[in-house]
Parts: C-alpha cells; sequence; structure tokens
C-alpha cells in the first residue's frame, strides 16, 4: 500500500480498482500518528521515501497534561457538542482538572465530560462531581522540579532520559511491560530506547 500512496503523491494521479484511465488528483493530505516512527523507519516497517513525502510541514502535538490552557475551551465544547452549553465548571473543579495528568488525553476529557453532565444536579460542576481518581490525584501530572534538580551549567538531554528509563526499569524490578505503563509509552518504544542507550537488564 505505501509505494501506490506514495506514486500517488509523487505523480498525483490514481487509477481506480478496475479502471483502465488514470484521474488526475488535486488534494491535501494530513497524516497523523501515534506510533514511534523513528522505530518505524529504523525497522523497515515504513519506507522512508514515503515519510519524507508526507513529512513537509510536521506538527507536534503535545499532550493535554502540558496544555492545560485548552481545557477550559475543551469543556465548553465538549458540553454544547452533547447538548448542555450552559453547564459551567467553578474554579475548584477547573484547577482540579488542570492537576491531572490526563493519560487518555483530549478522548478521555471528552468522556469525562459526558459522564459529568449525565451524573449532574446543577448546571455547575464542582470538585464533588469529579470521579474519585481526579479529585484524589491519581494520575497526576508532575513538573521537572519535582522529579530532578537540573544544574546551572546544564544537563544533556539524553542522559536524562537514559537516567528516567533506567529509574522506571529498577522502580518495577526491570519489568518492561510494568515500566513501560509507569513511563506511559508502548513497550515496544521502551525497548527501543533500551537499545539506543545500550540499557541492559540485569542478570539474575
Amino acid at each position: 500500500m505505501q509505494p501506490k500512496l506514495l506514486r500517488a503523491l509523487q505523480e498525483k494521479v490514481v487509477e481506480p480498482v478496475g479502471g483502465t484511465k488514470a484521474h488526475k488528483l488535486d488534494v491535501r493530505l494530513v497524516a497523523a500518528t501515534n506510533l514511534d516512527m523513528e522505530k518505524a523507519l529504523s525497522e523497515g516497517a515504513f519506507r522512508e521515501d514515503l515519510y519524507y513525502r508526507l513529512s513537509v510541514i510536521p506538527i507536534h502535538l503535545p499532550p493535554l497534561r502540558e496544555r492545560p490552557d485548552d481545557i477550559p475551551l475543551l469543556l465548553r465544547y465538549f458540553c454544547a457538542k452533547h447538548g448542555s452549553p450552559q453547564v459551567g465548571f467553578d474554579r475548584r473543579a477547573l484547577d482540579t482538572l488542570a492537576k491531572y495528568g490526563w493519560p487518555g488525553n483530549v478522548r478521555e476529557l471528552e468522556n469525562t465530560v459526558e459522564r459529568l453532565l449525565i451524573m449532574r444536579n446543577s448546571d455547575t460542576i464542582t470538585p464533588e462531581d469529579l470521579p474519585d481518581k481526579i479529585r484524589s490525584g491519581n494520575g497526576a501530572k508532575f513538573g521537572v522540579s519535582a522529579v530532578i534538580n537540573l544544574p546551572p551549567e546544564g544537563y544533556s538531554l539524553e542522559q536524562l532520559e537514559r537516567e528516567v528509563v533506567v529509574a522506571a526499569l529498577e522502580r518495577n524490578s526491570w519489568n518492561q511491560t510494568a515500566a513501560a505503563r509507569f513511563l506511559r509509552i508502548p513497550r515496544h518504544t521502551l525497548i527501543y530506547r533500551m537499545e539506543k542507550y545500550g540499557i541492559i537488564p540485569p542478570e539474575k
């Protein structure tokens, strides 16, 4: 499929299945993925020529926990989308939602809003209305200053990433599945990082 897509993008023509005539294309293509493209490219699972053809203007979308200012806007949007534009959130509820880590990103936020709209007792959502895991801070985000002290002379990002991966593995007794879950990344991404930094499990 990848060679066919690449040909369509480069030559801007397609030939329908069963057809005998090529048709010109005039389109803009937007592609998105949550895969580790570096790993896919290195393993040959994704063609480099197609990747660079698609990656003309790459846009990195940070996870929701890194853009809490978007949460009030998304709350209003989801309330309106689910038929309750009059519903609002008090300041304490907004602060609680902003402190939560949102491992499920925007999709988790929408599911939470939908649940709140069904279960609400009034048109103002308070912290008491929020799910227990959000109120308790389970999955709460943390800043860099909460886990490390950066030296004034600076620090290697790669070294920092390696130390975080090792710490996660040690914390989970070198269980890769548990460590990947702890870091909120796919297991194959963790394995790729281990290979990249030469991290070898200790002998038992």
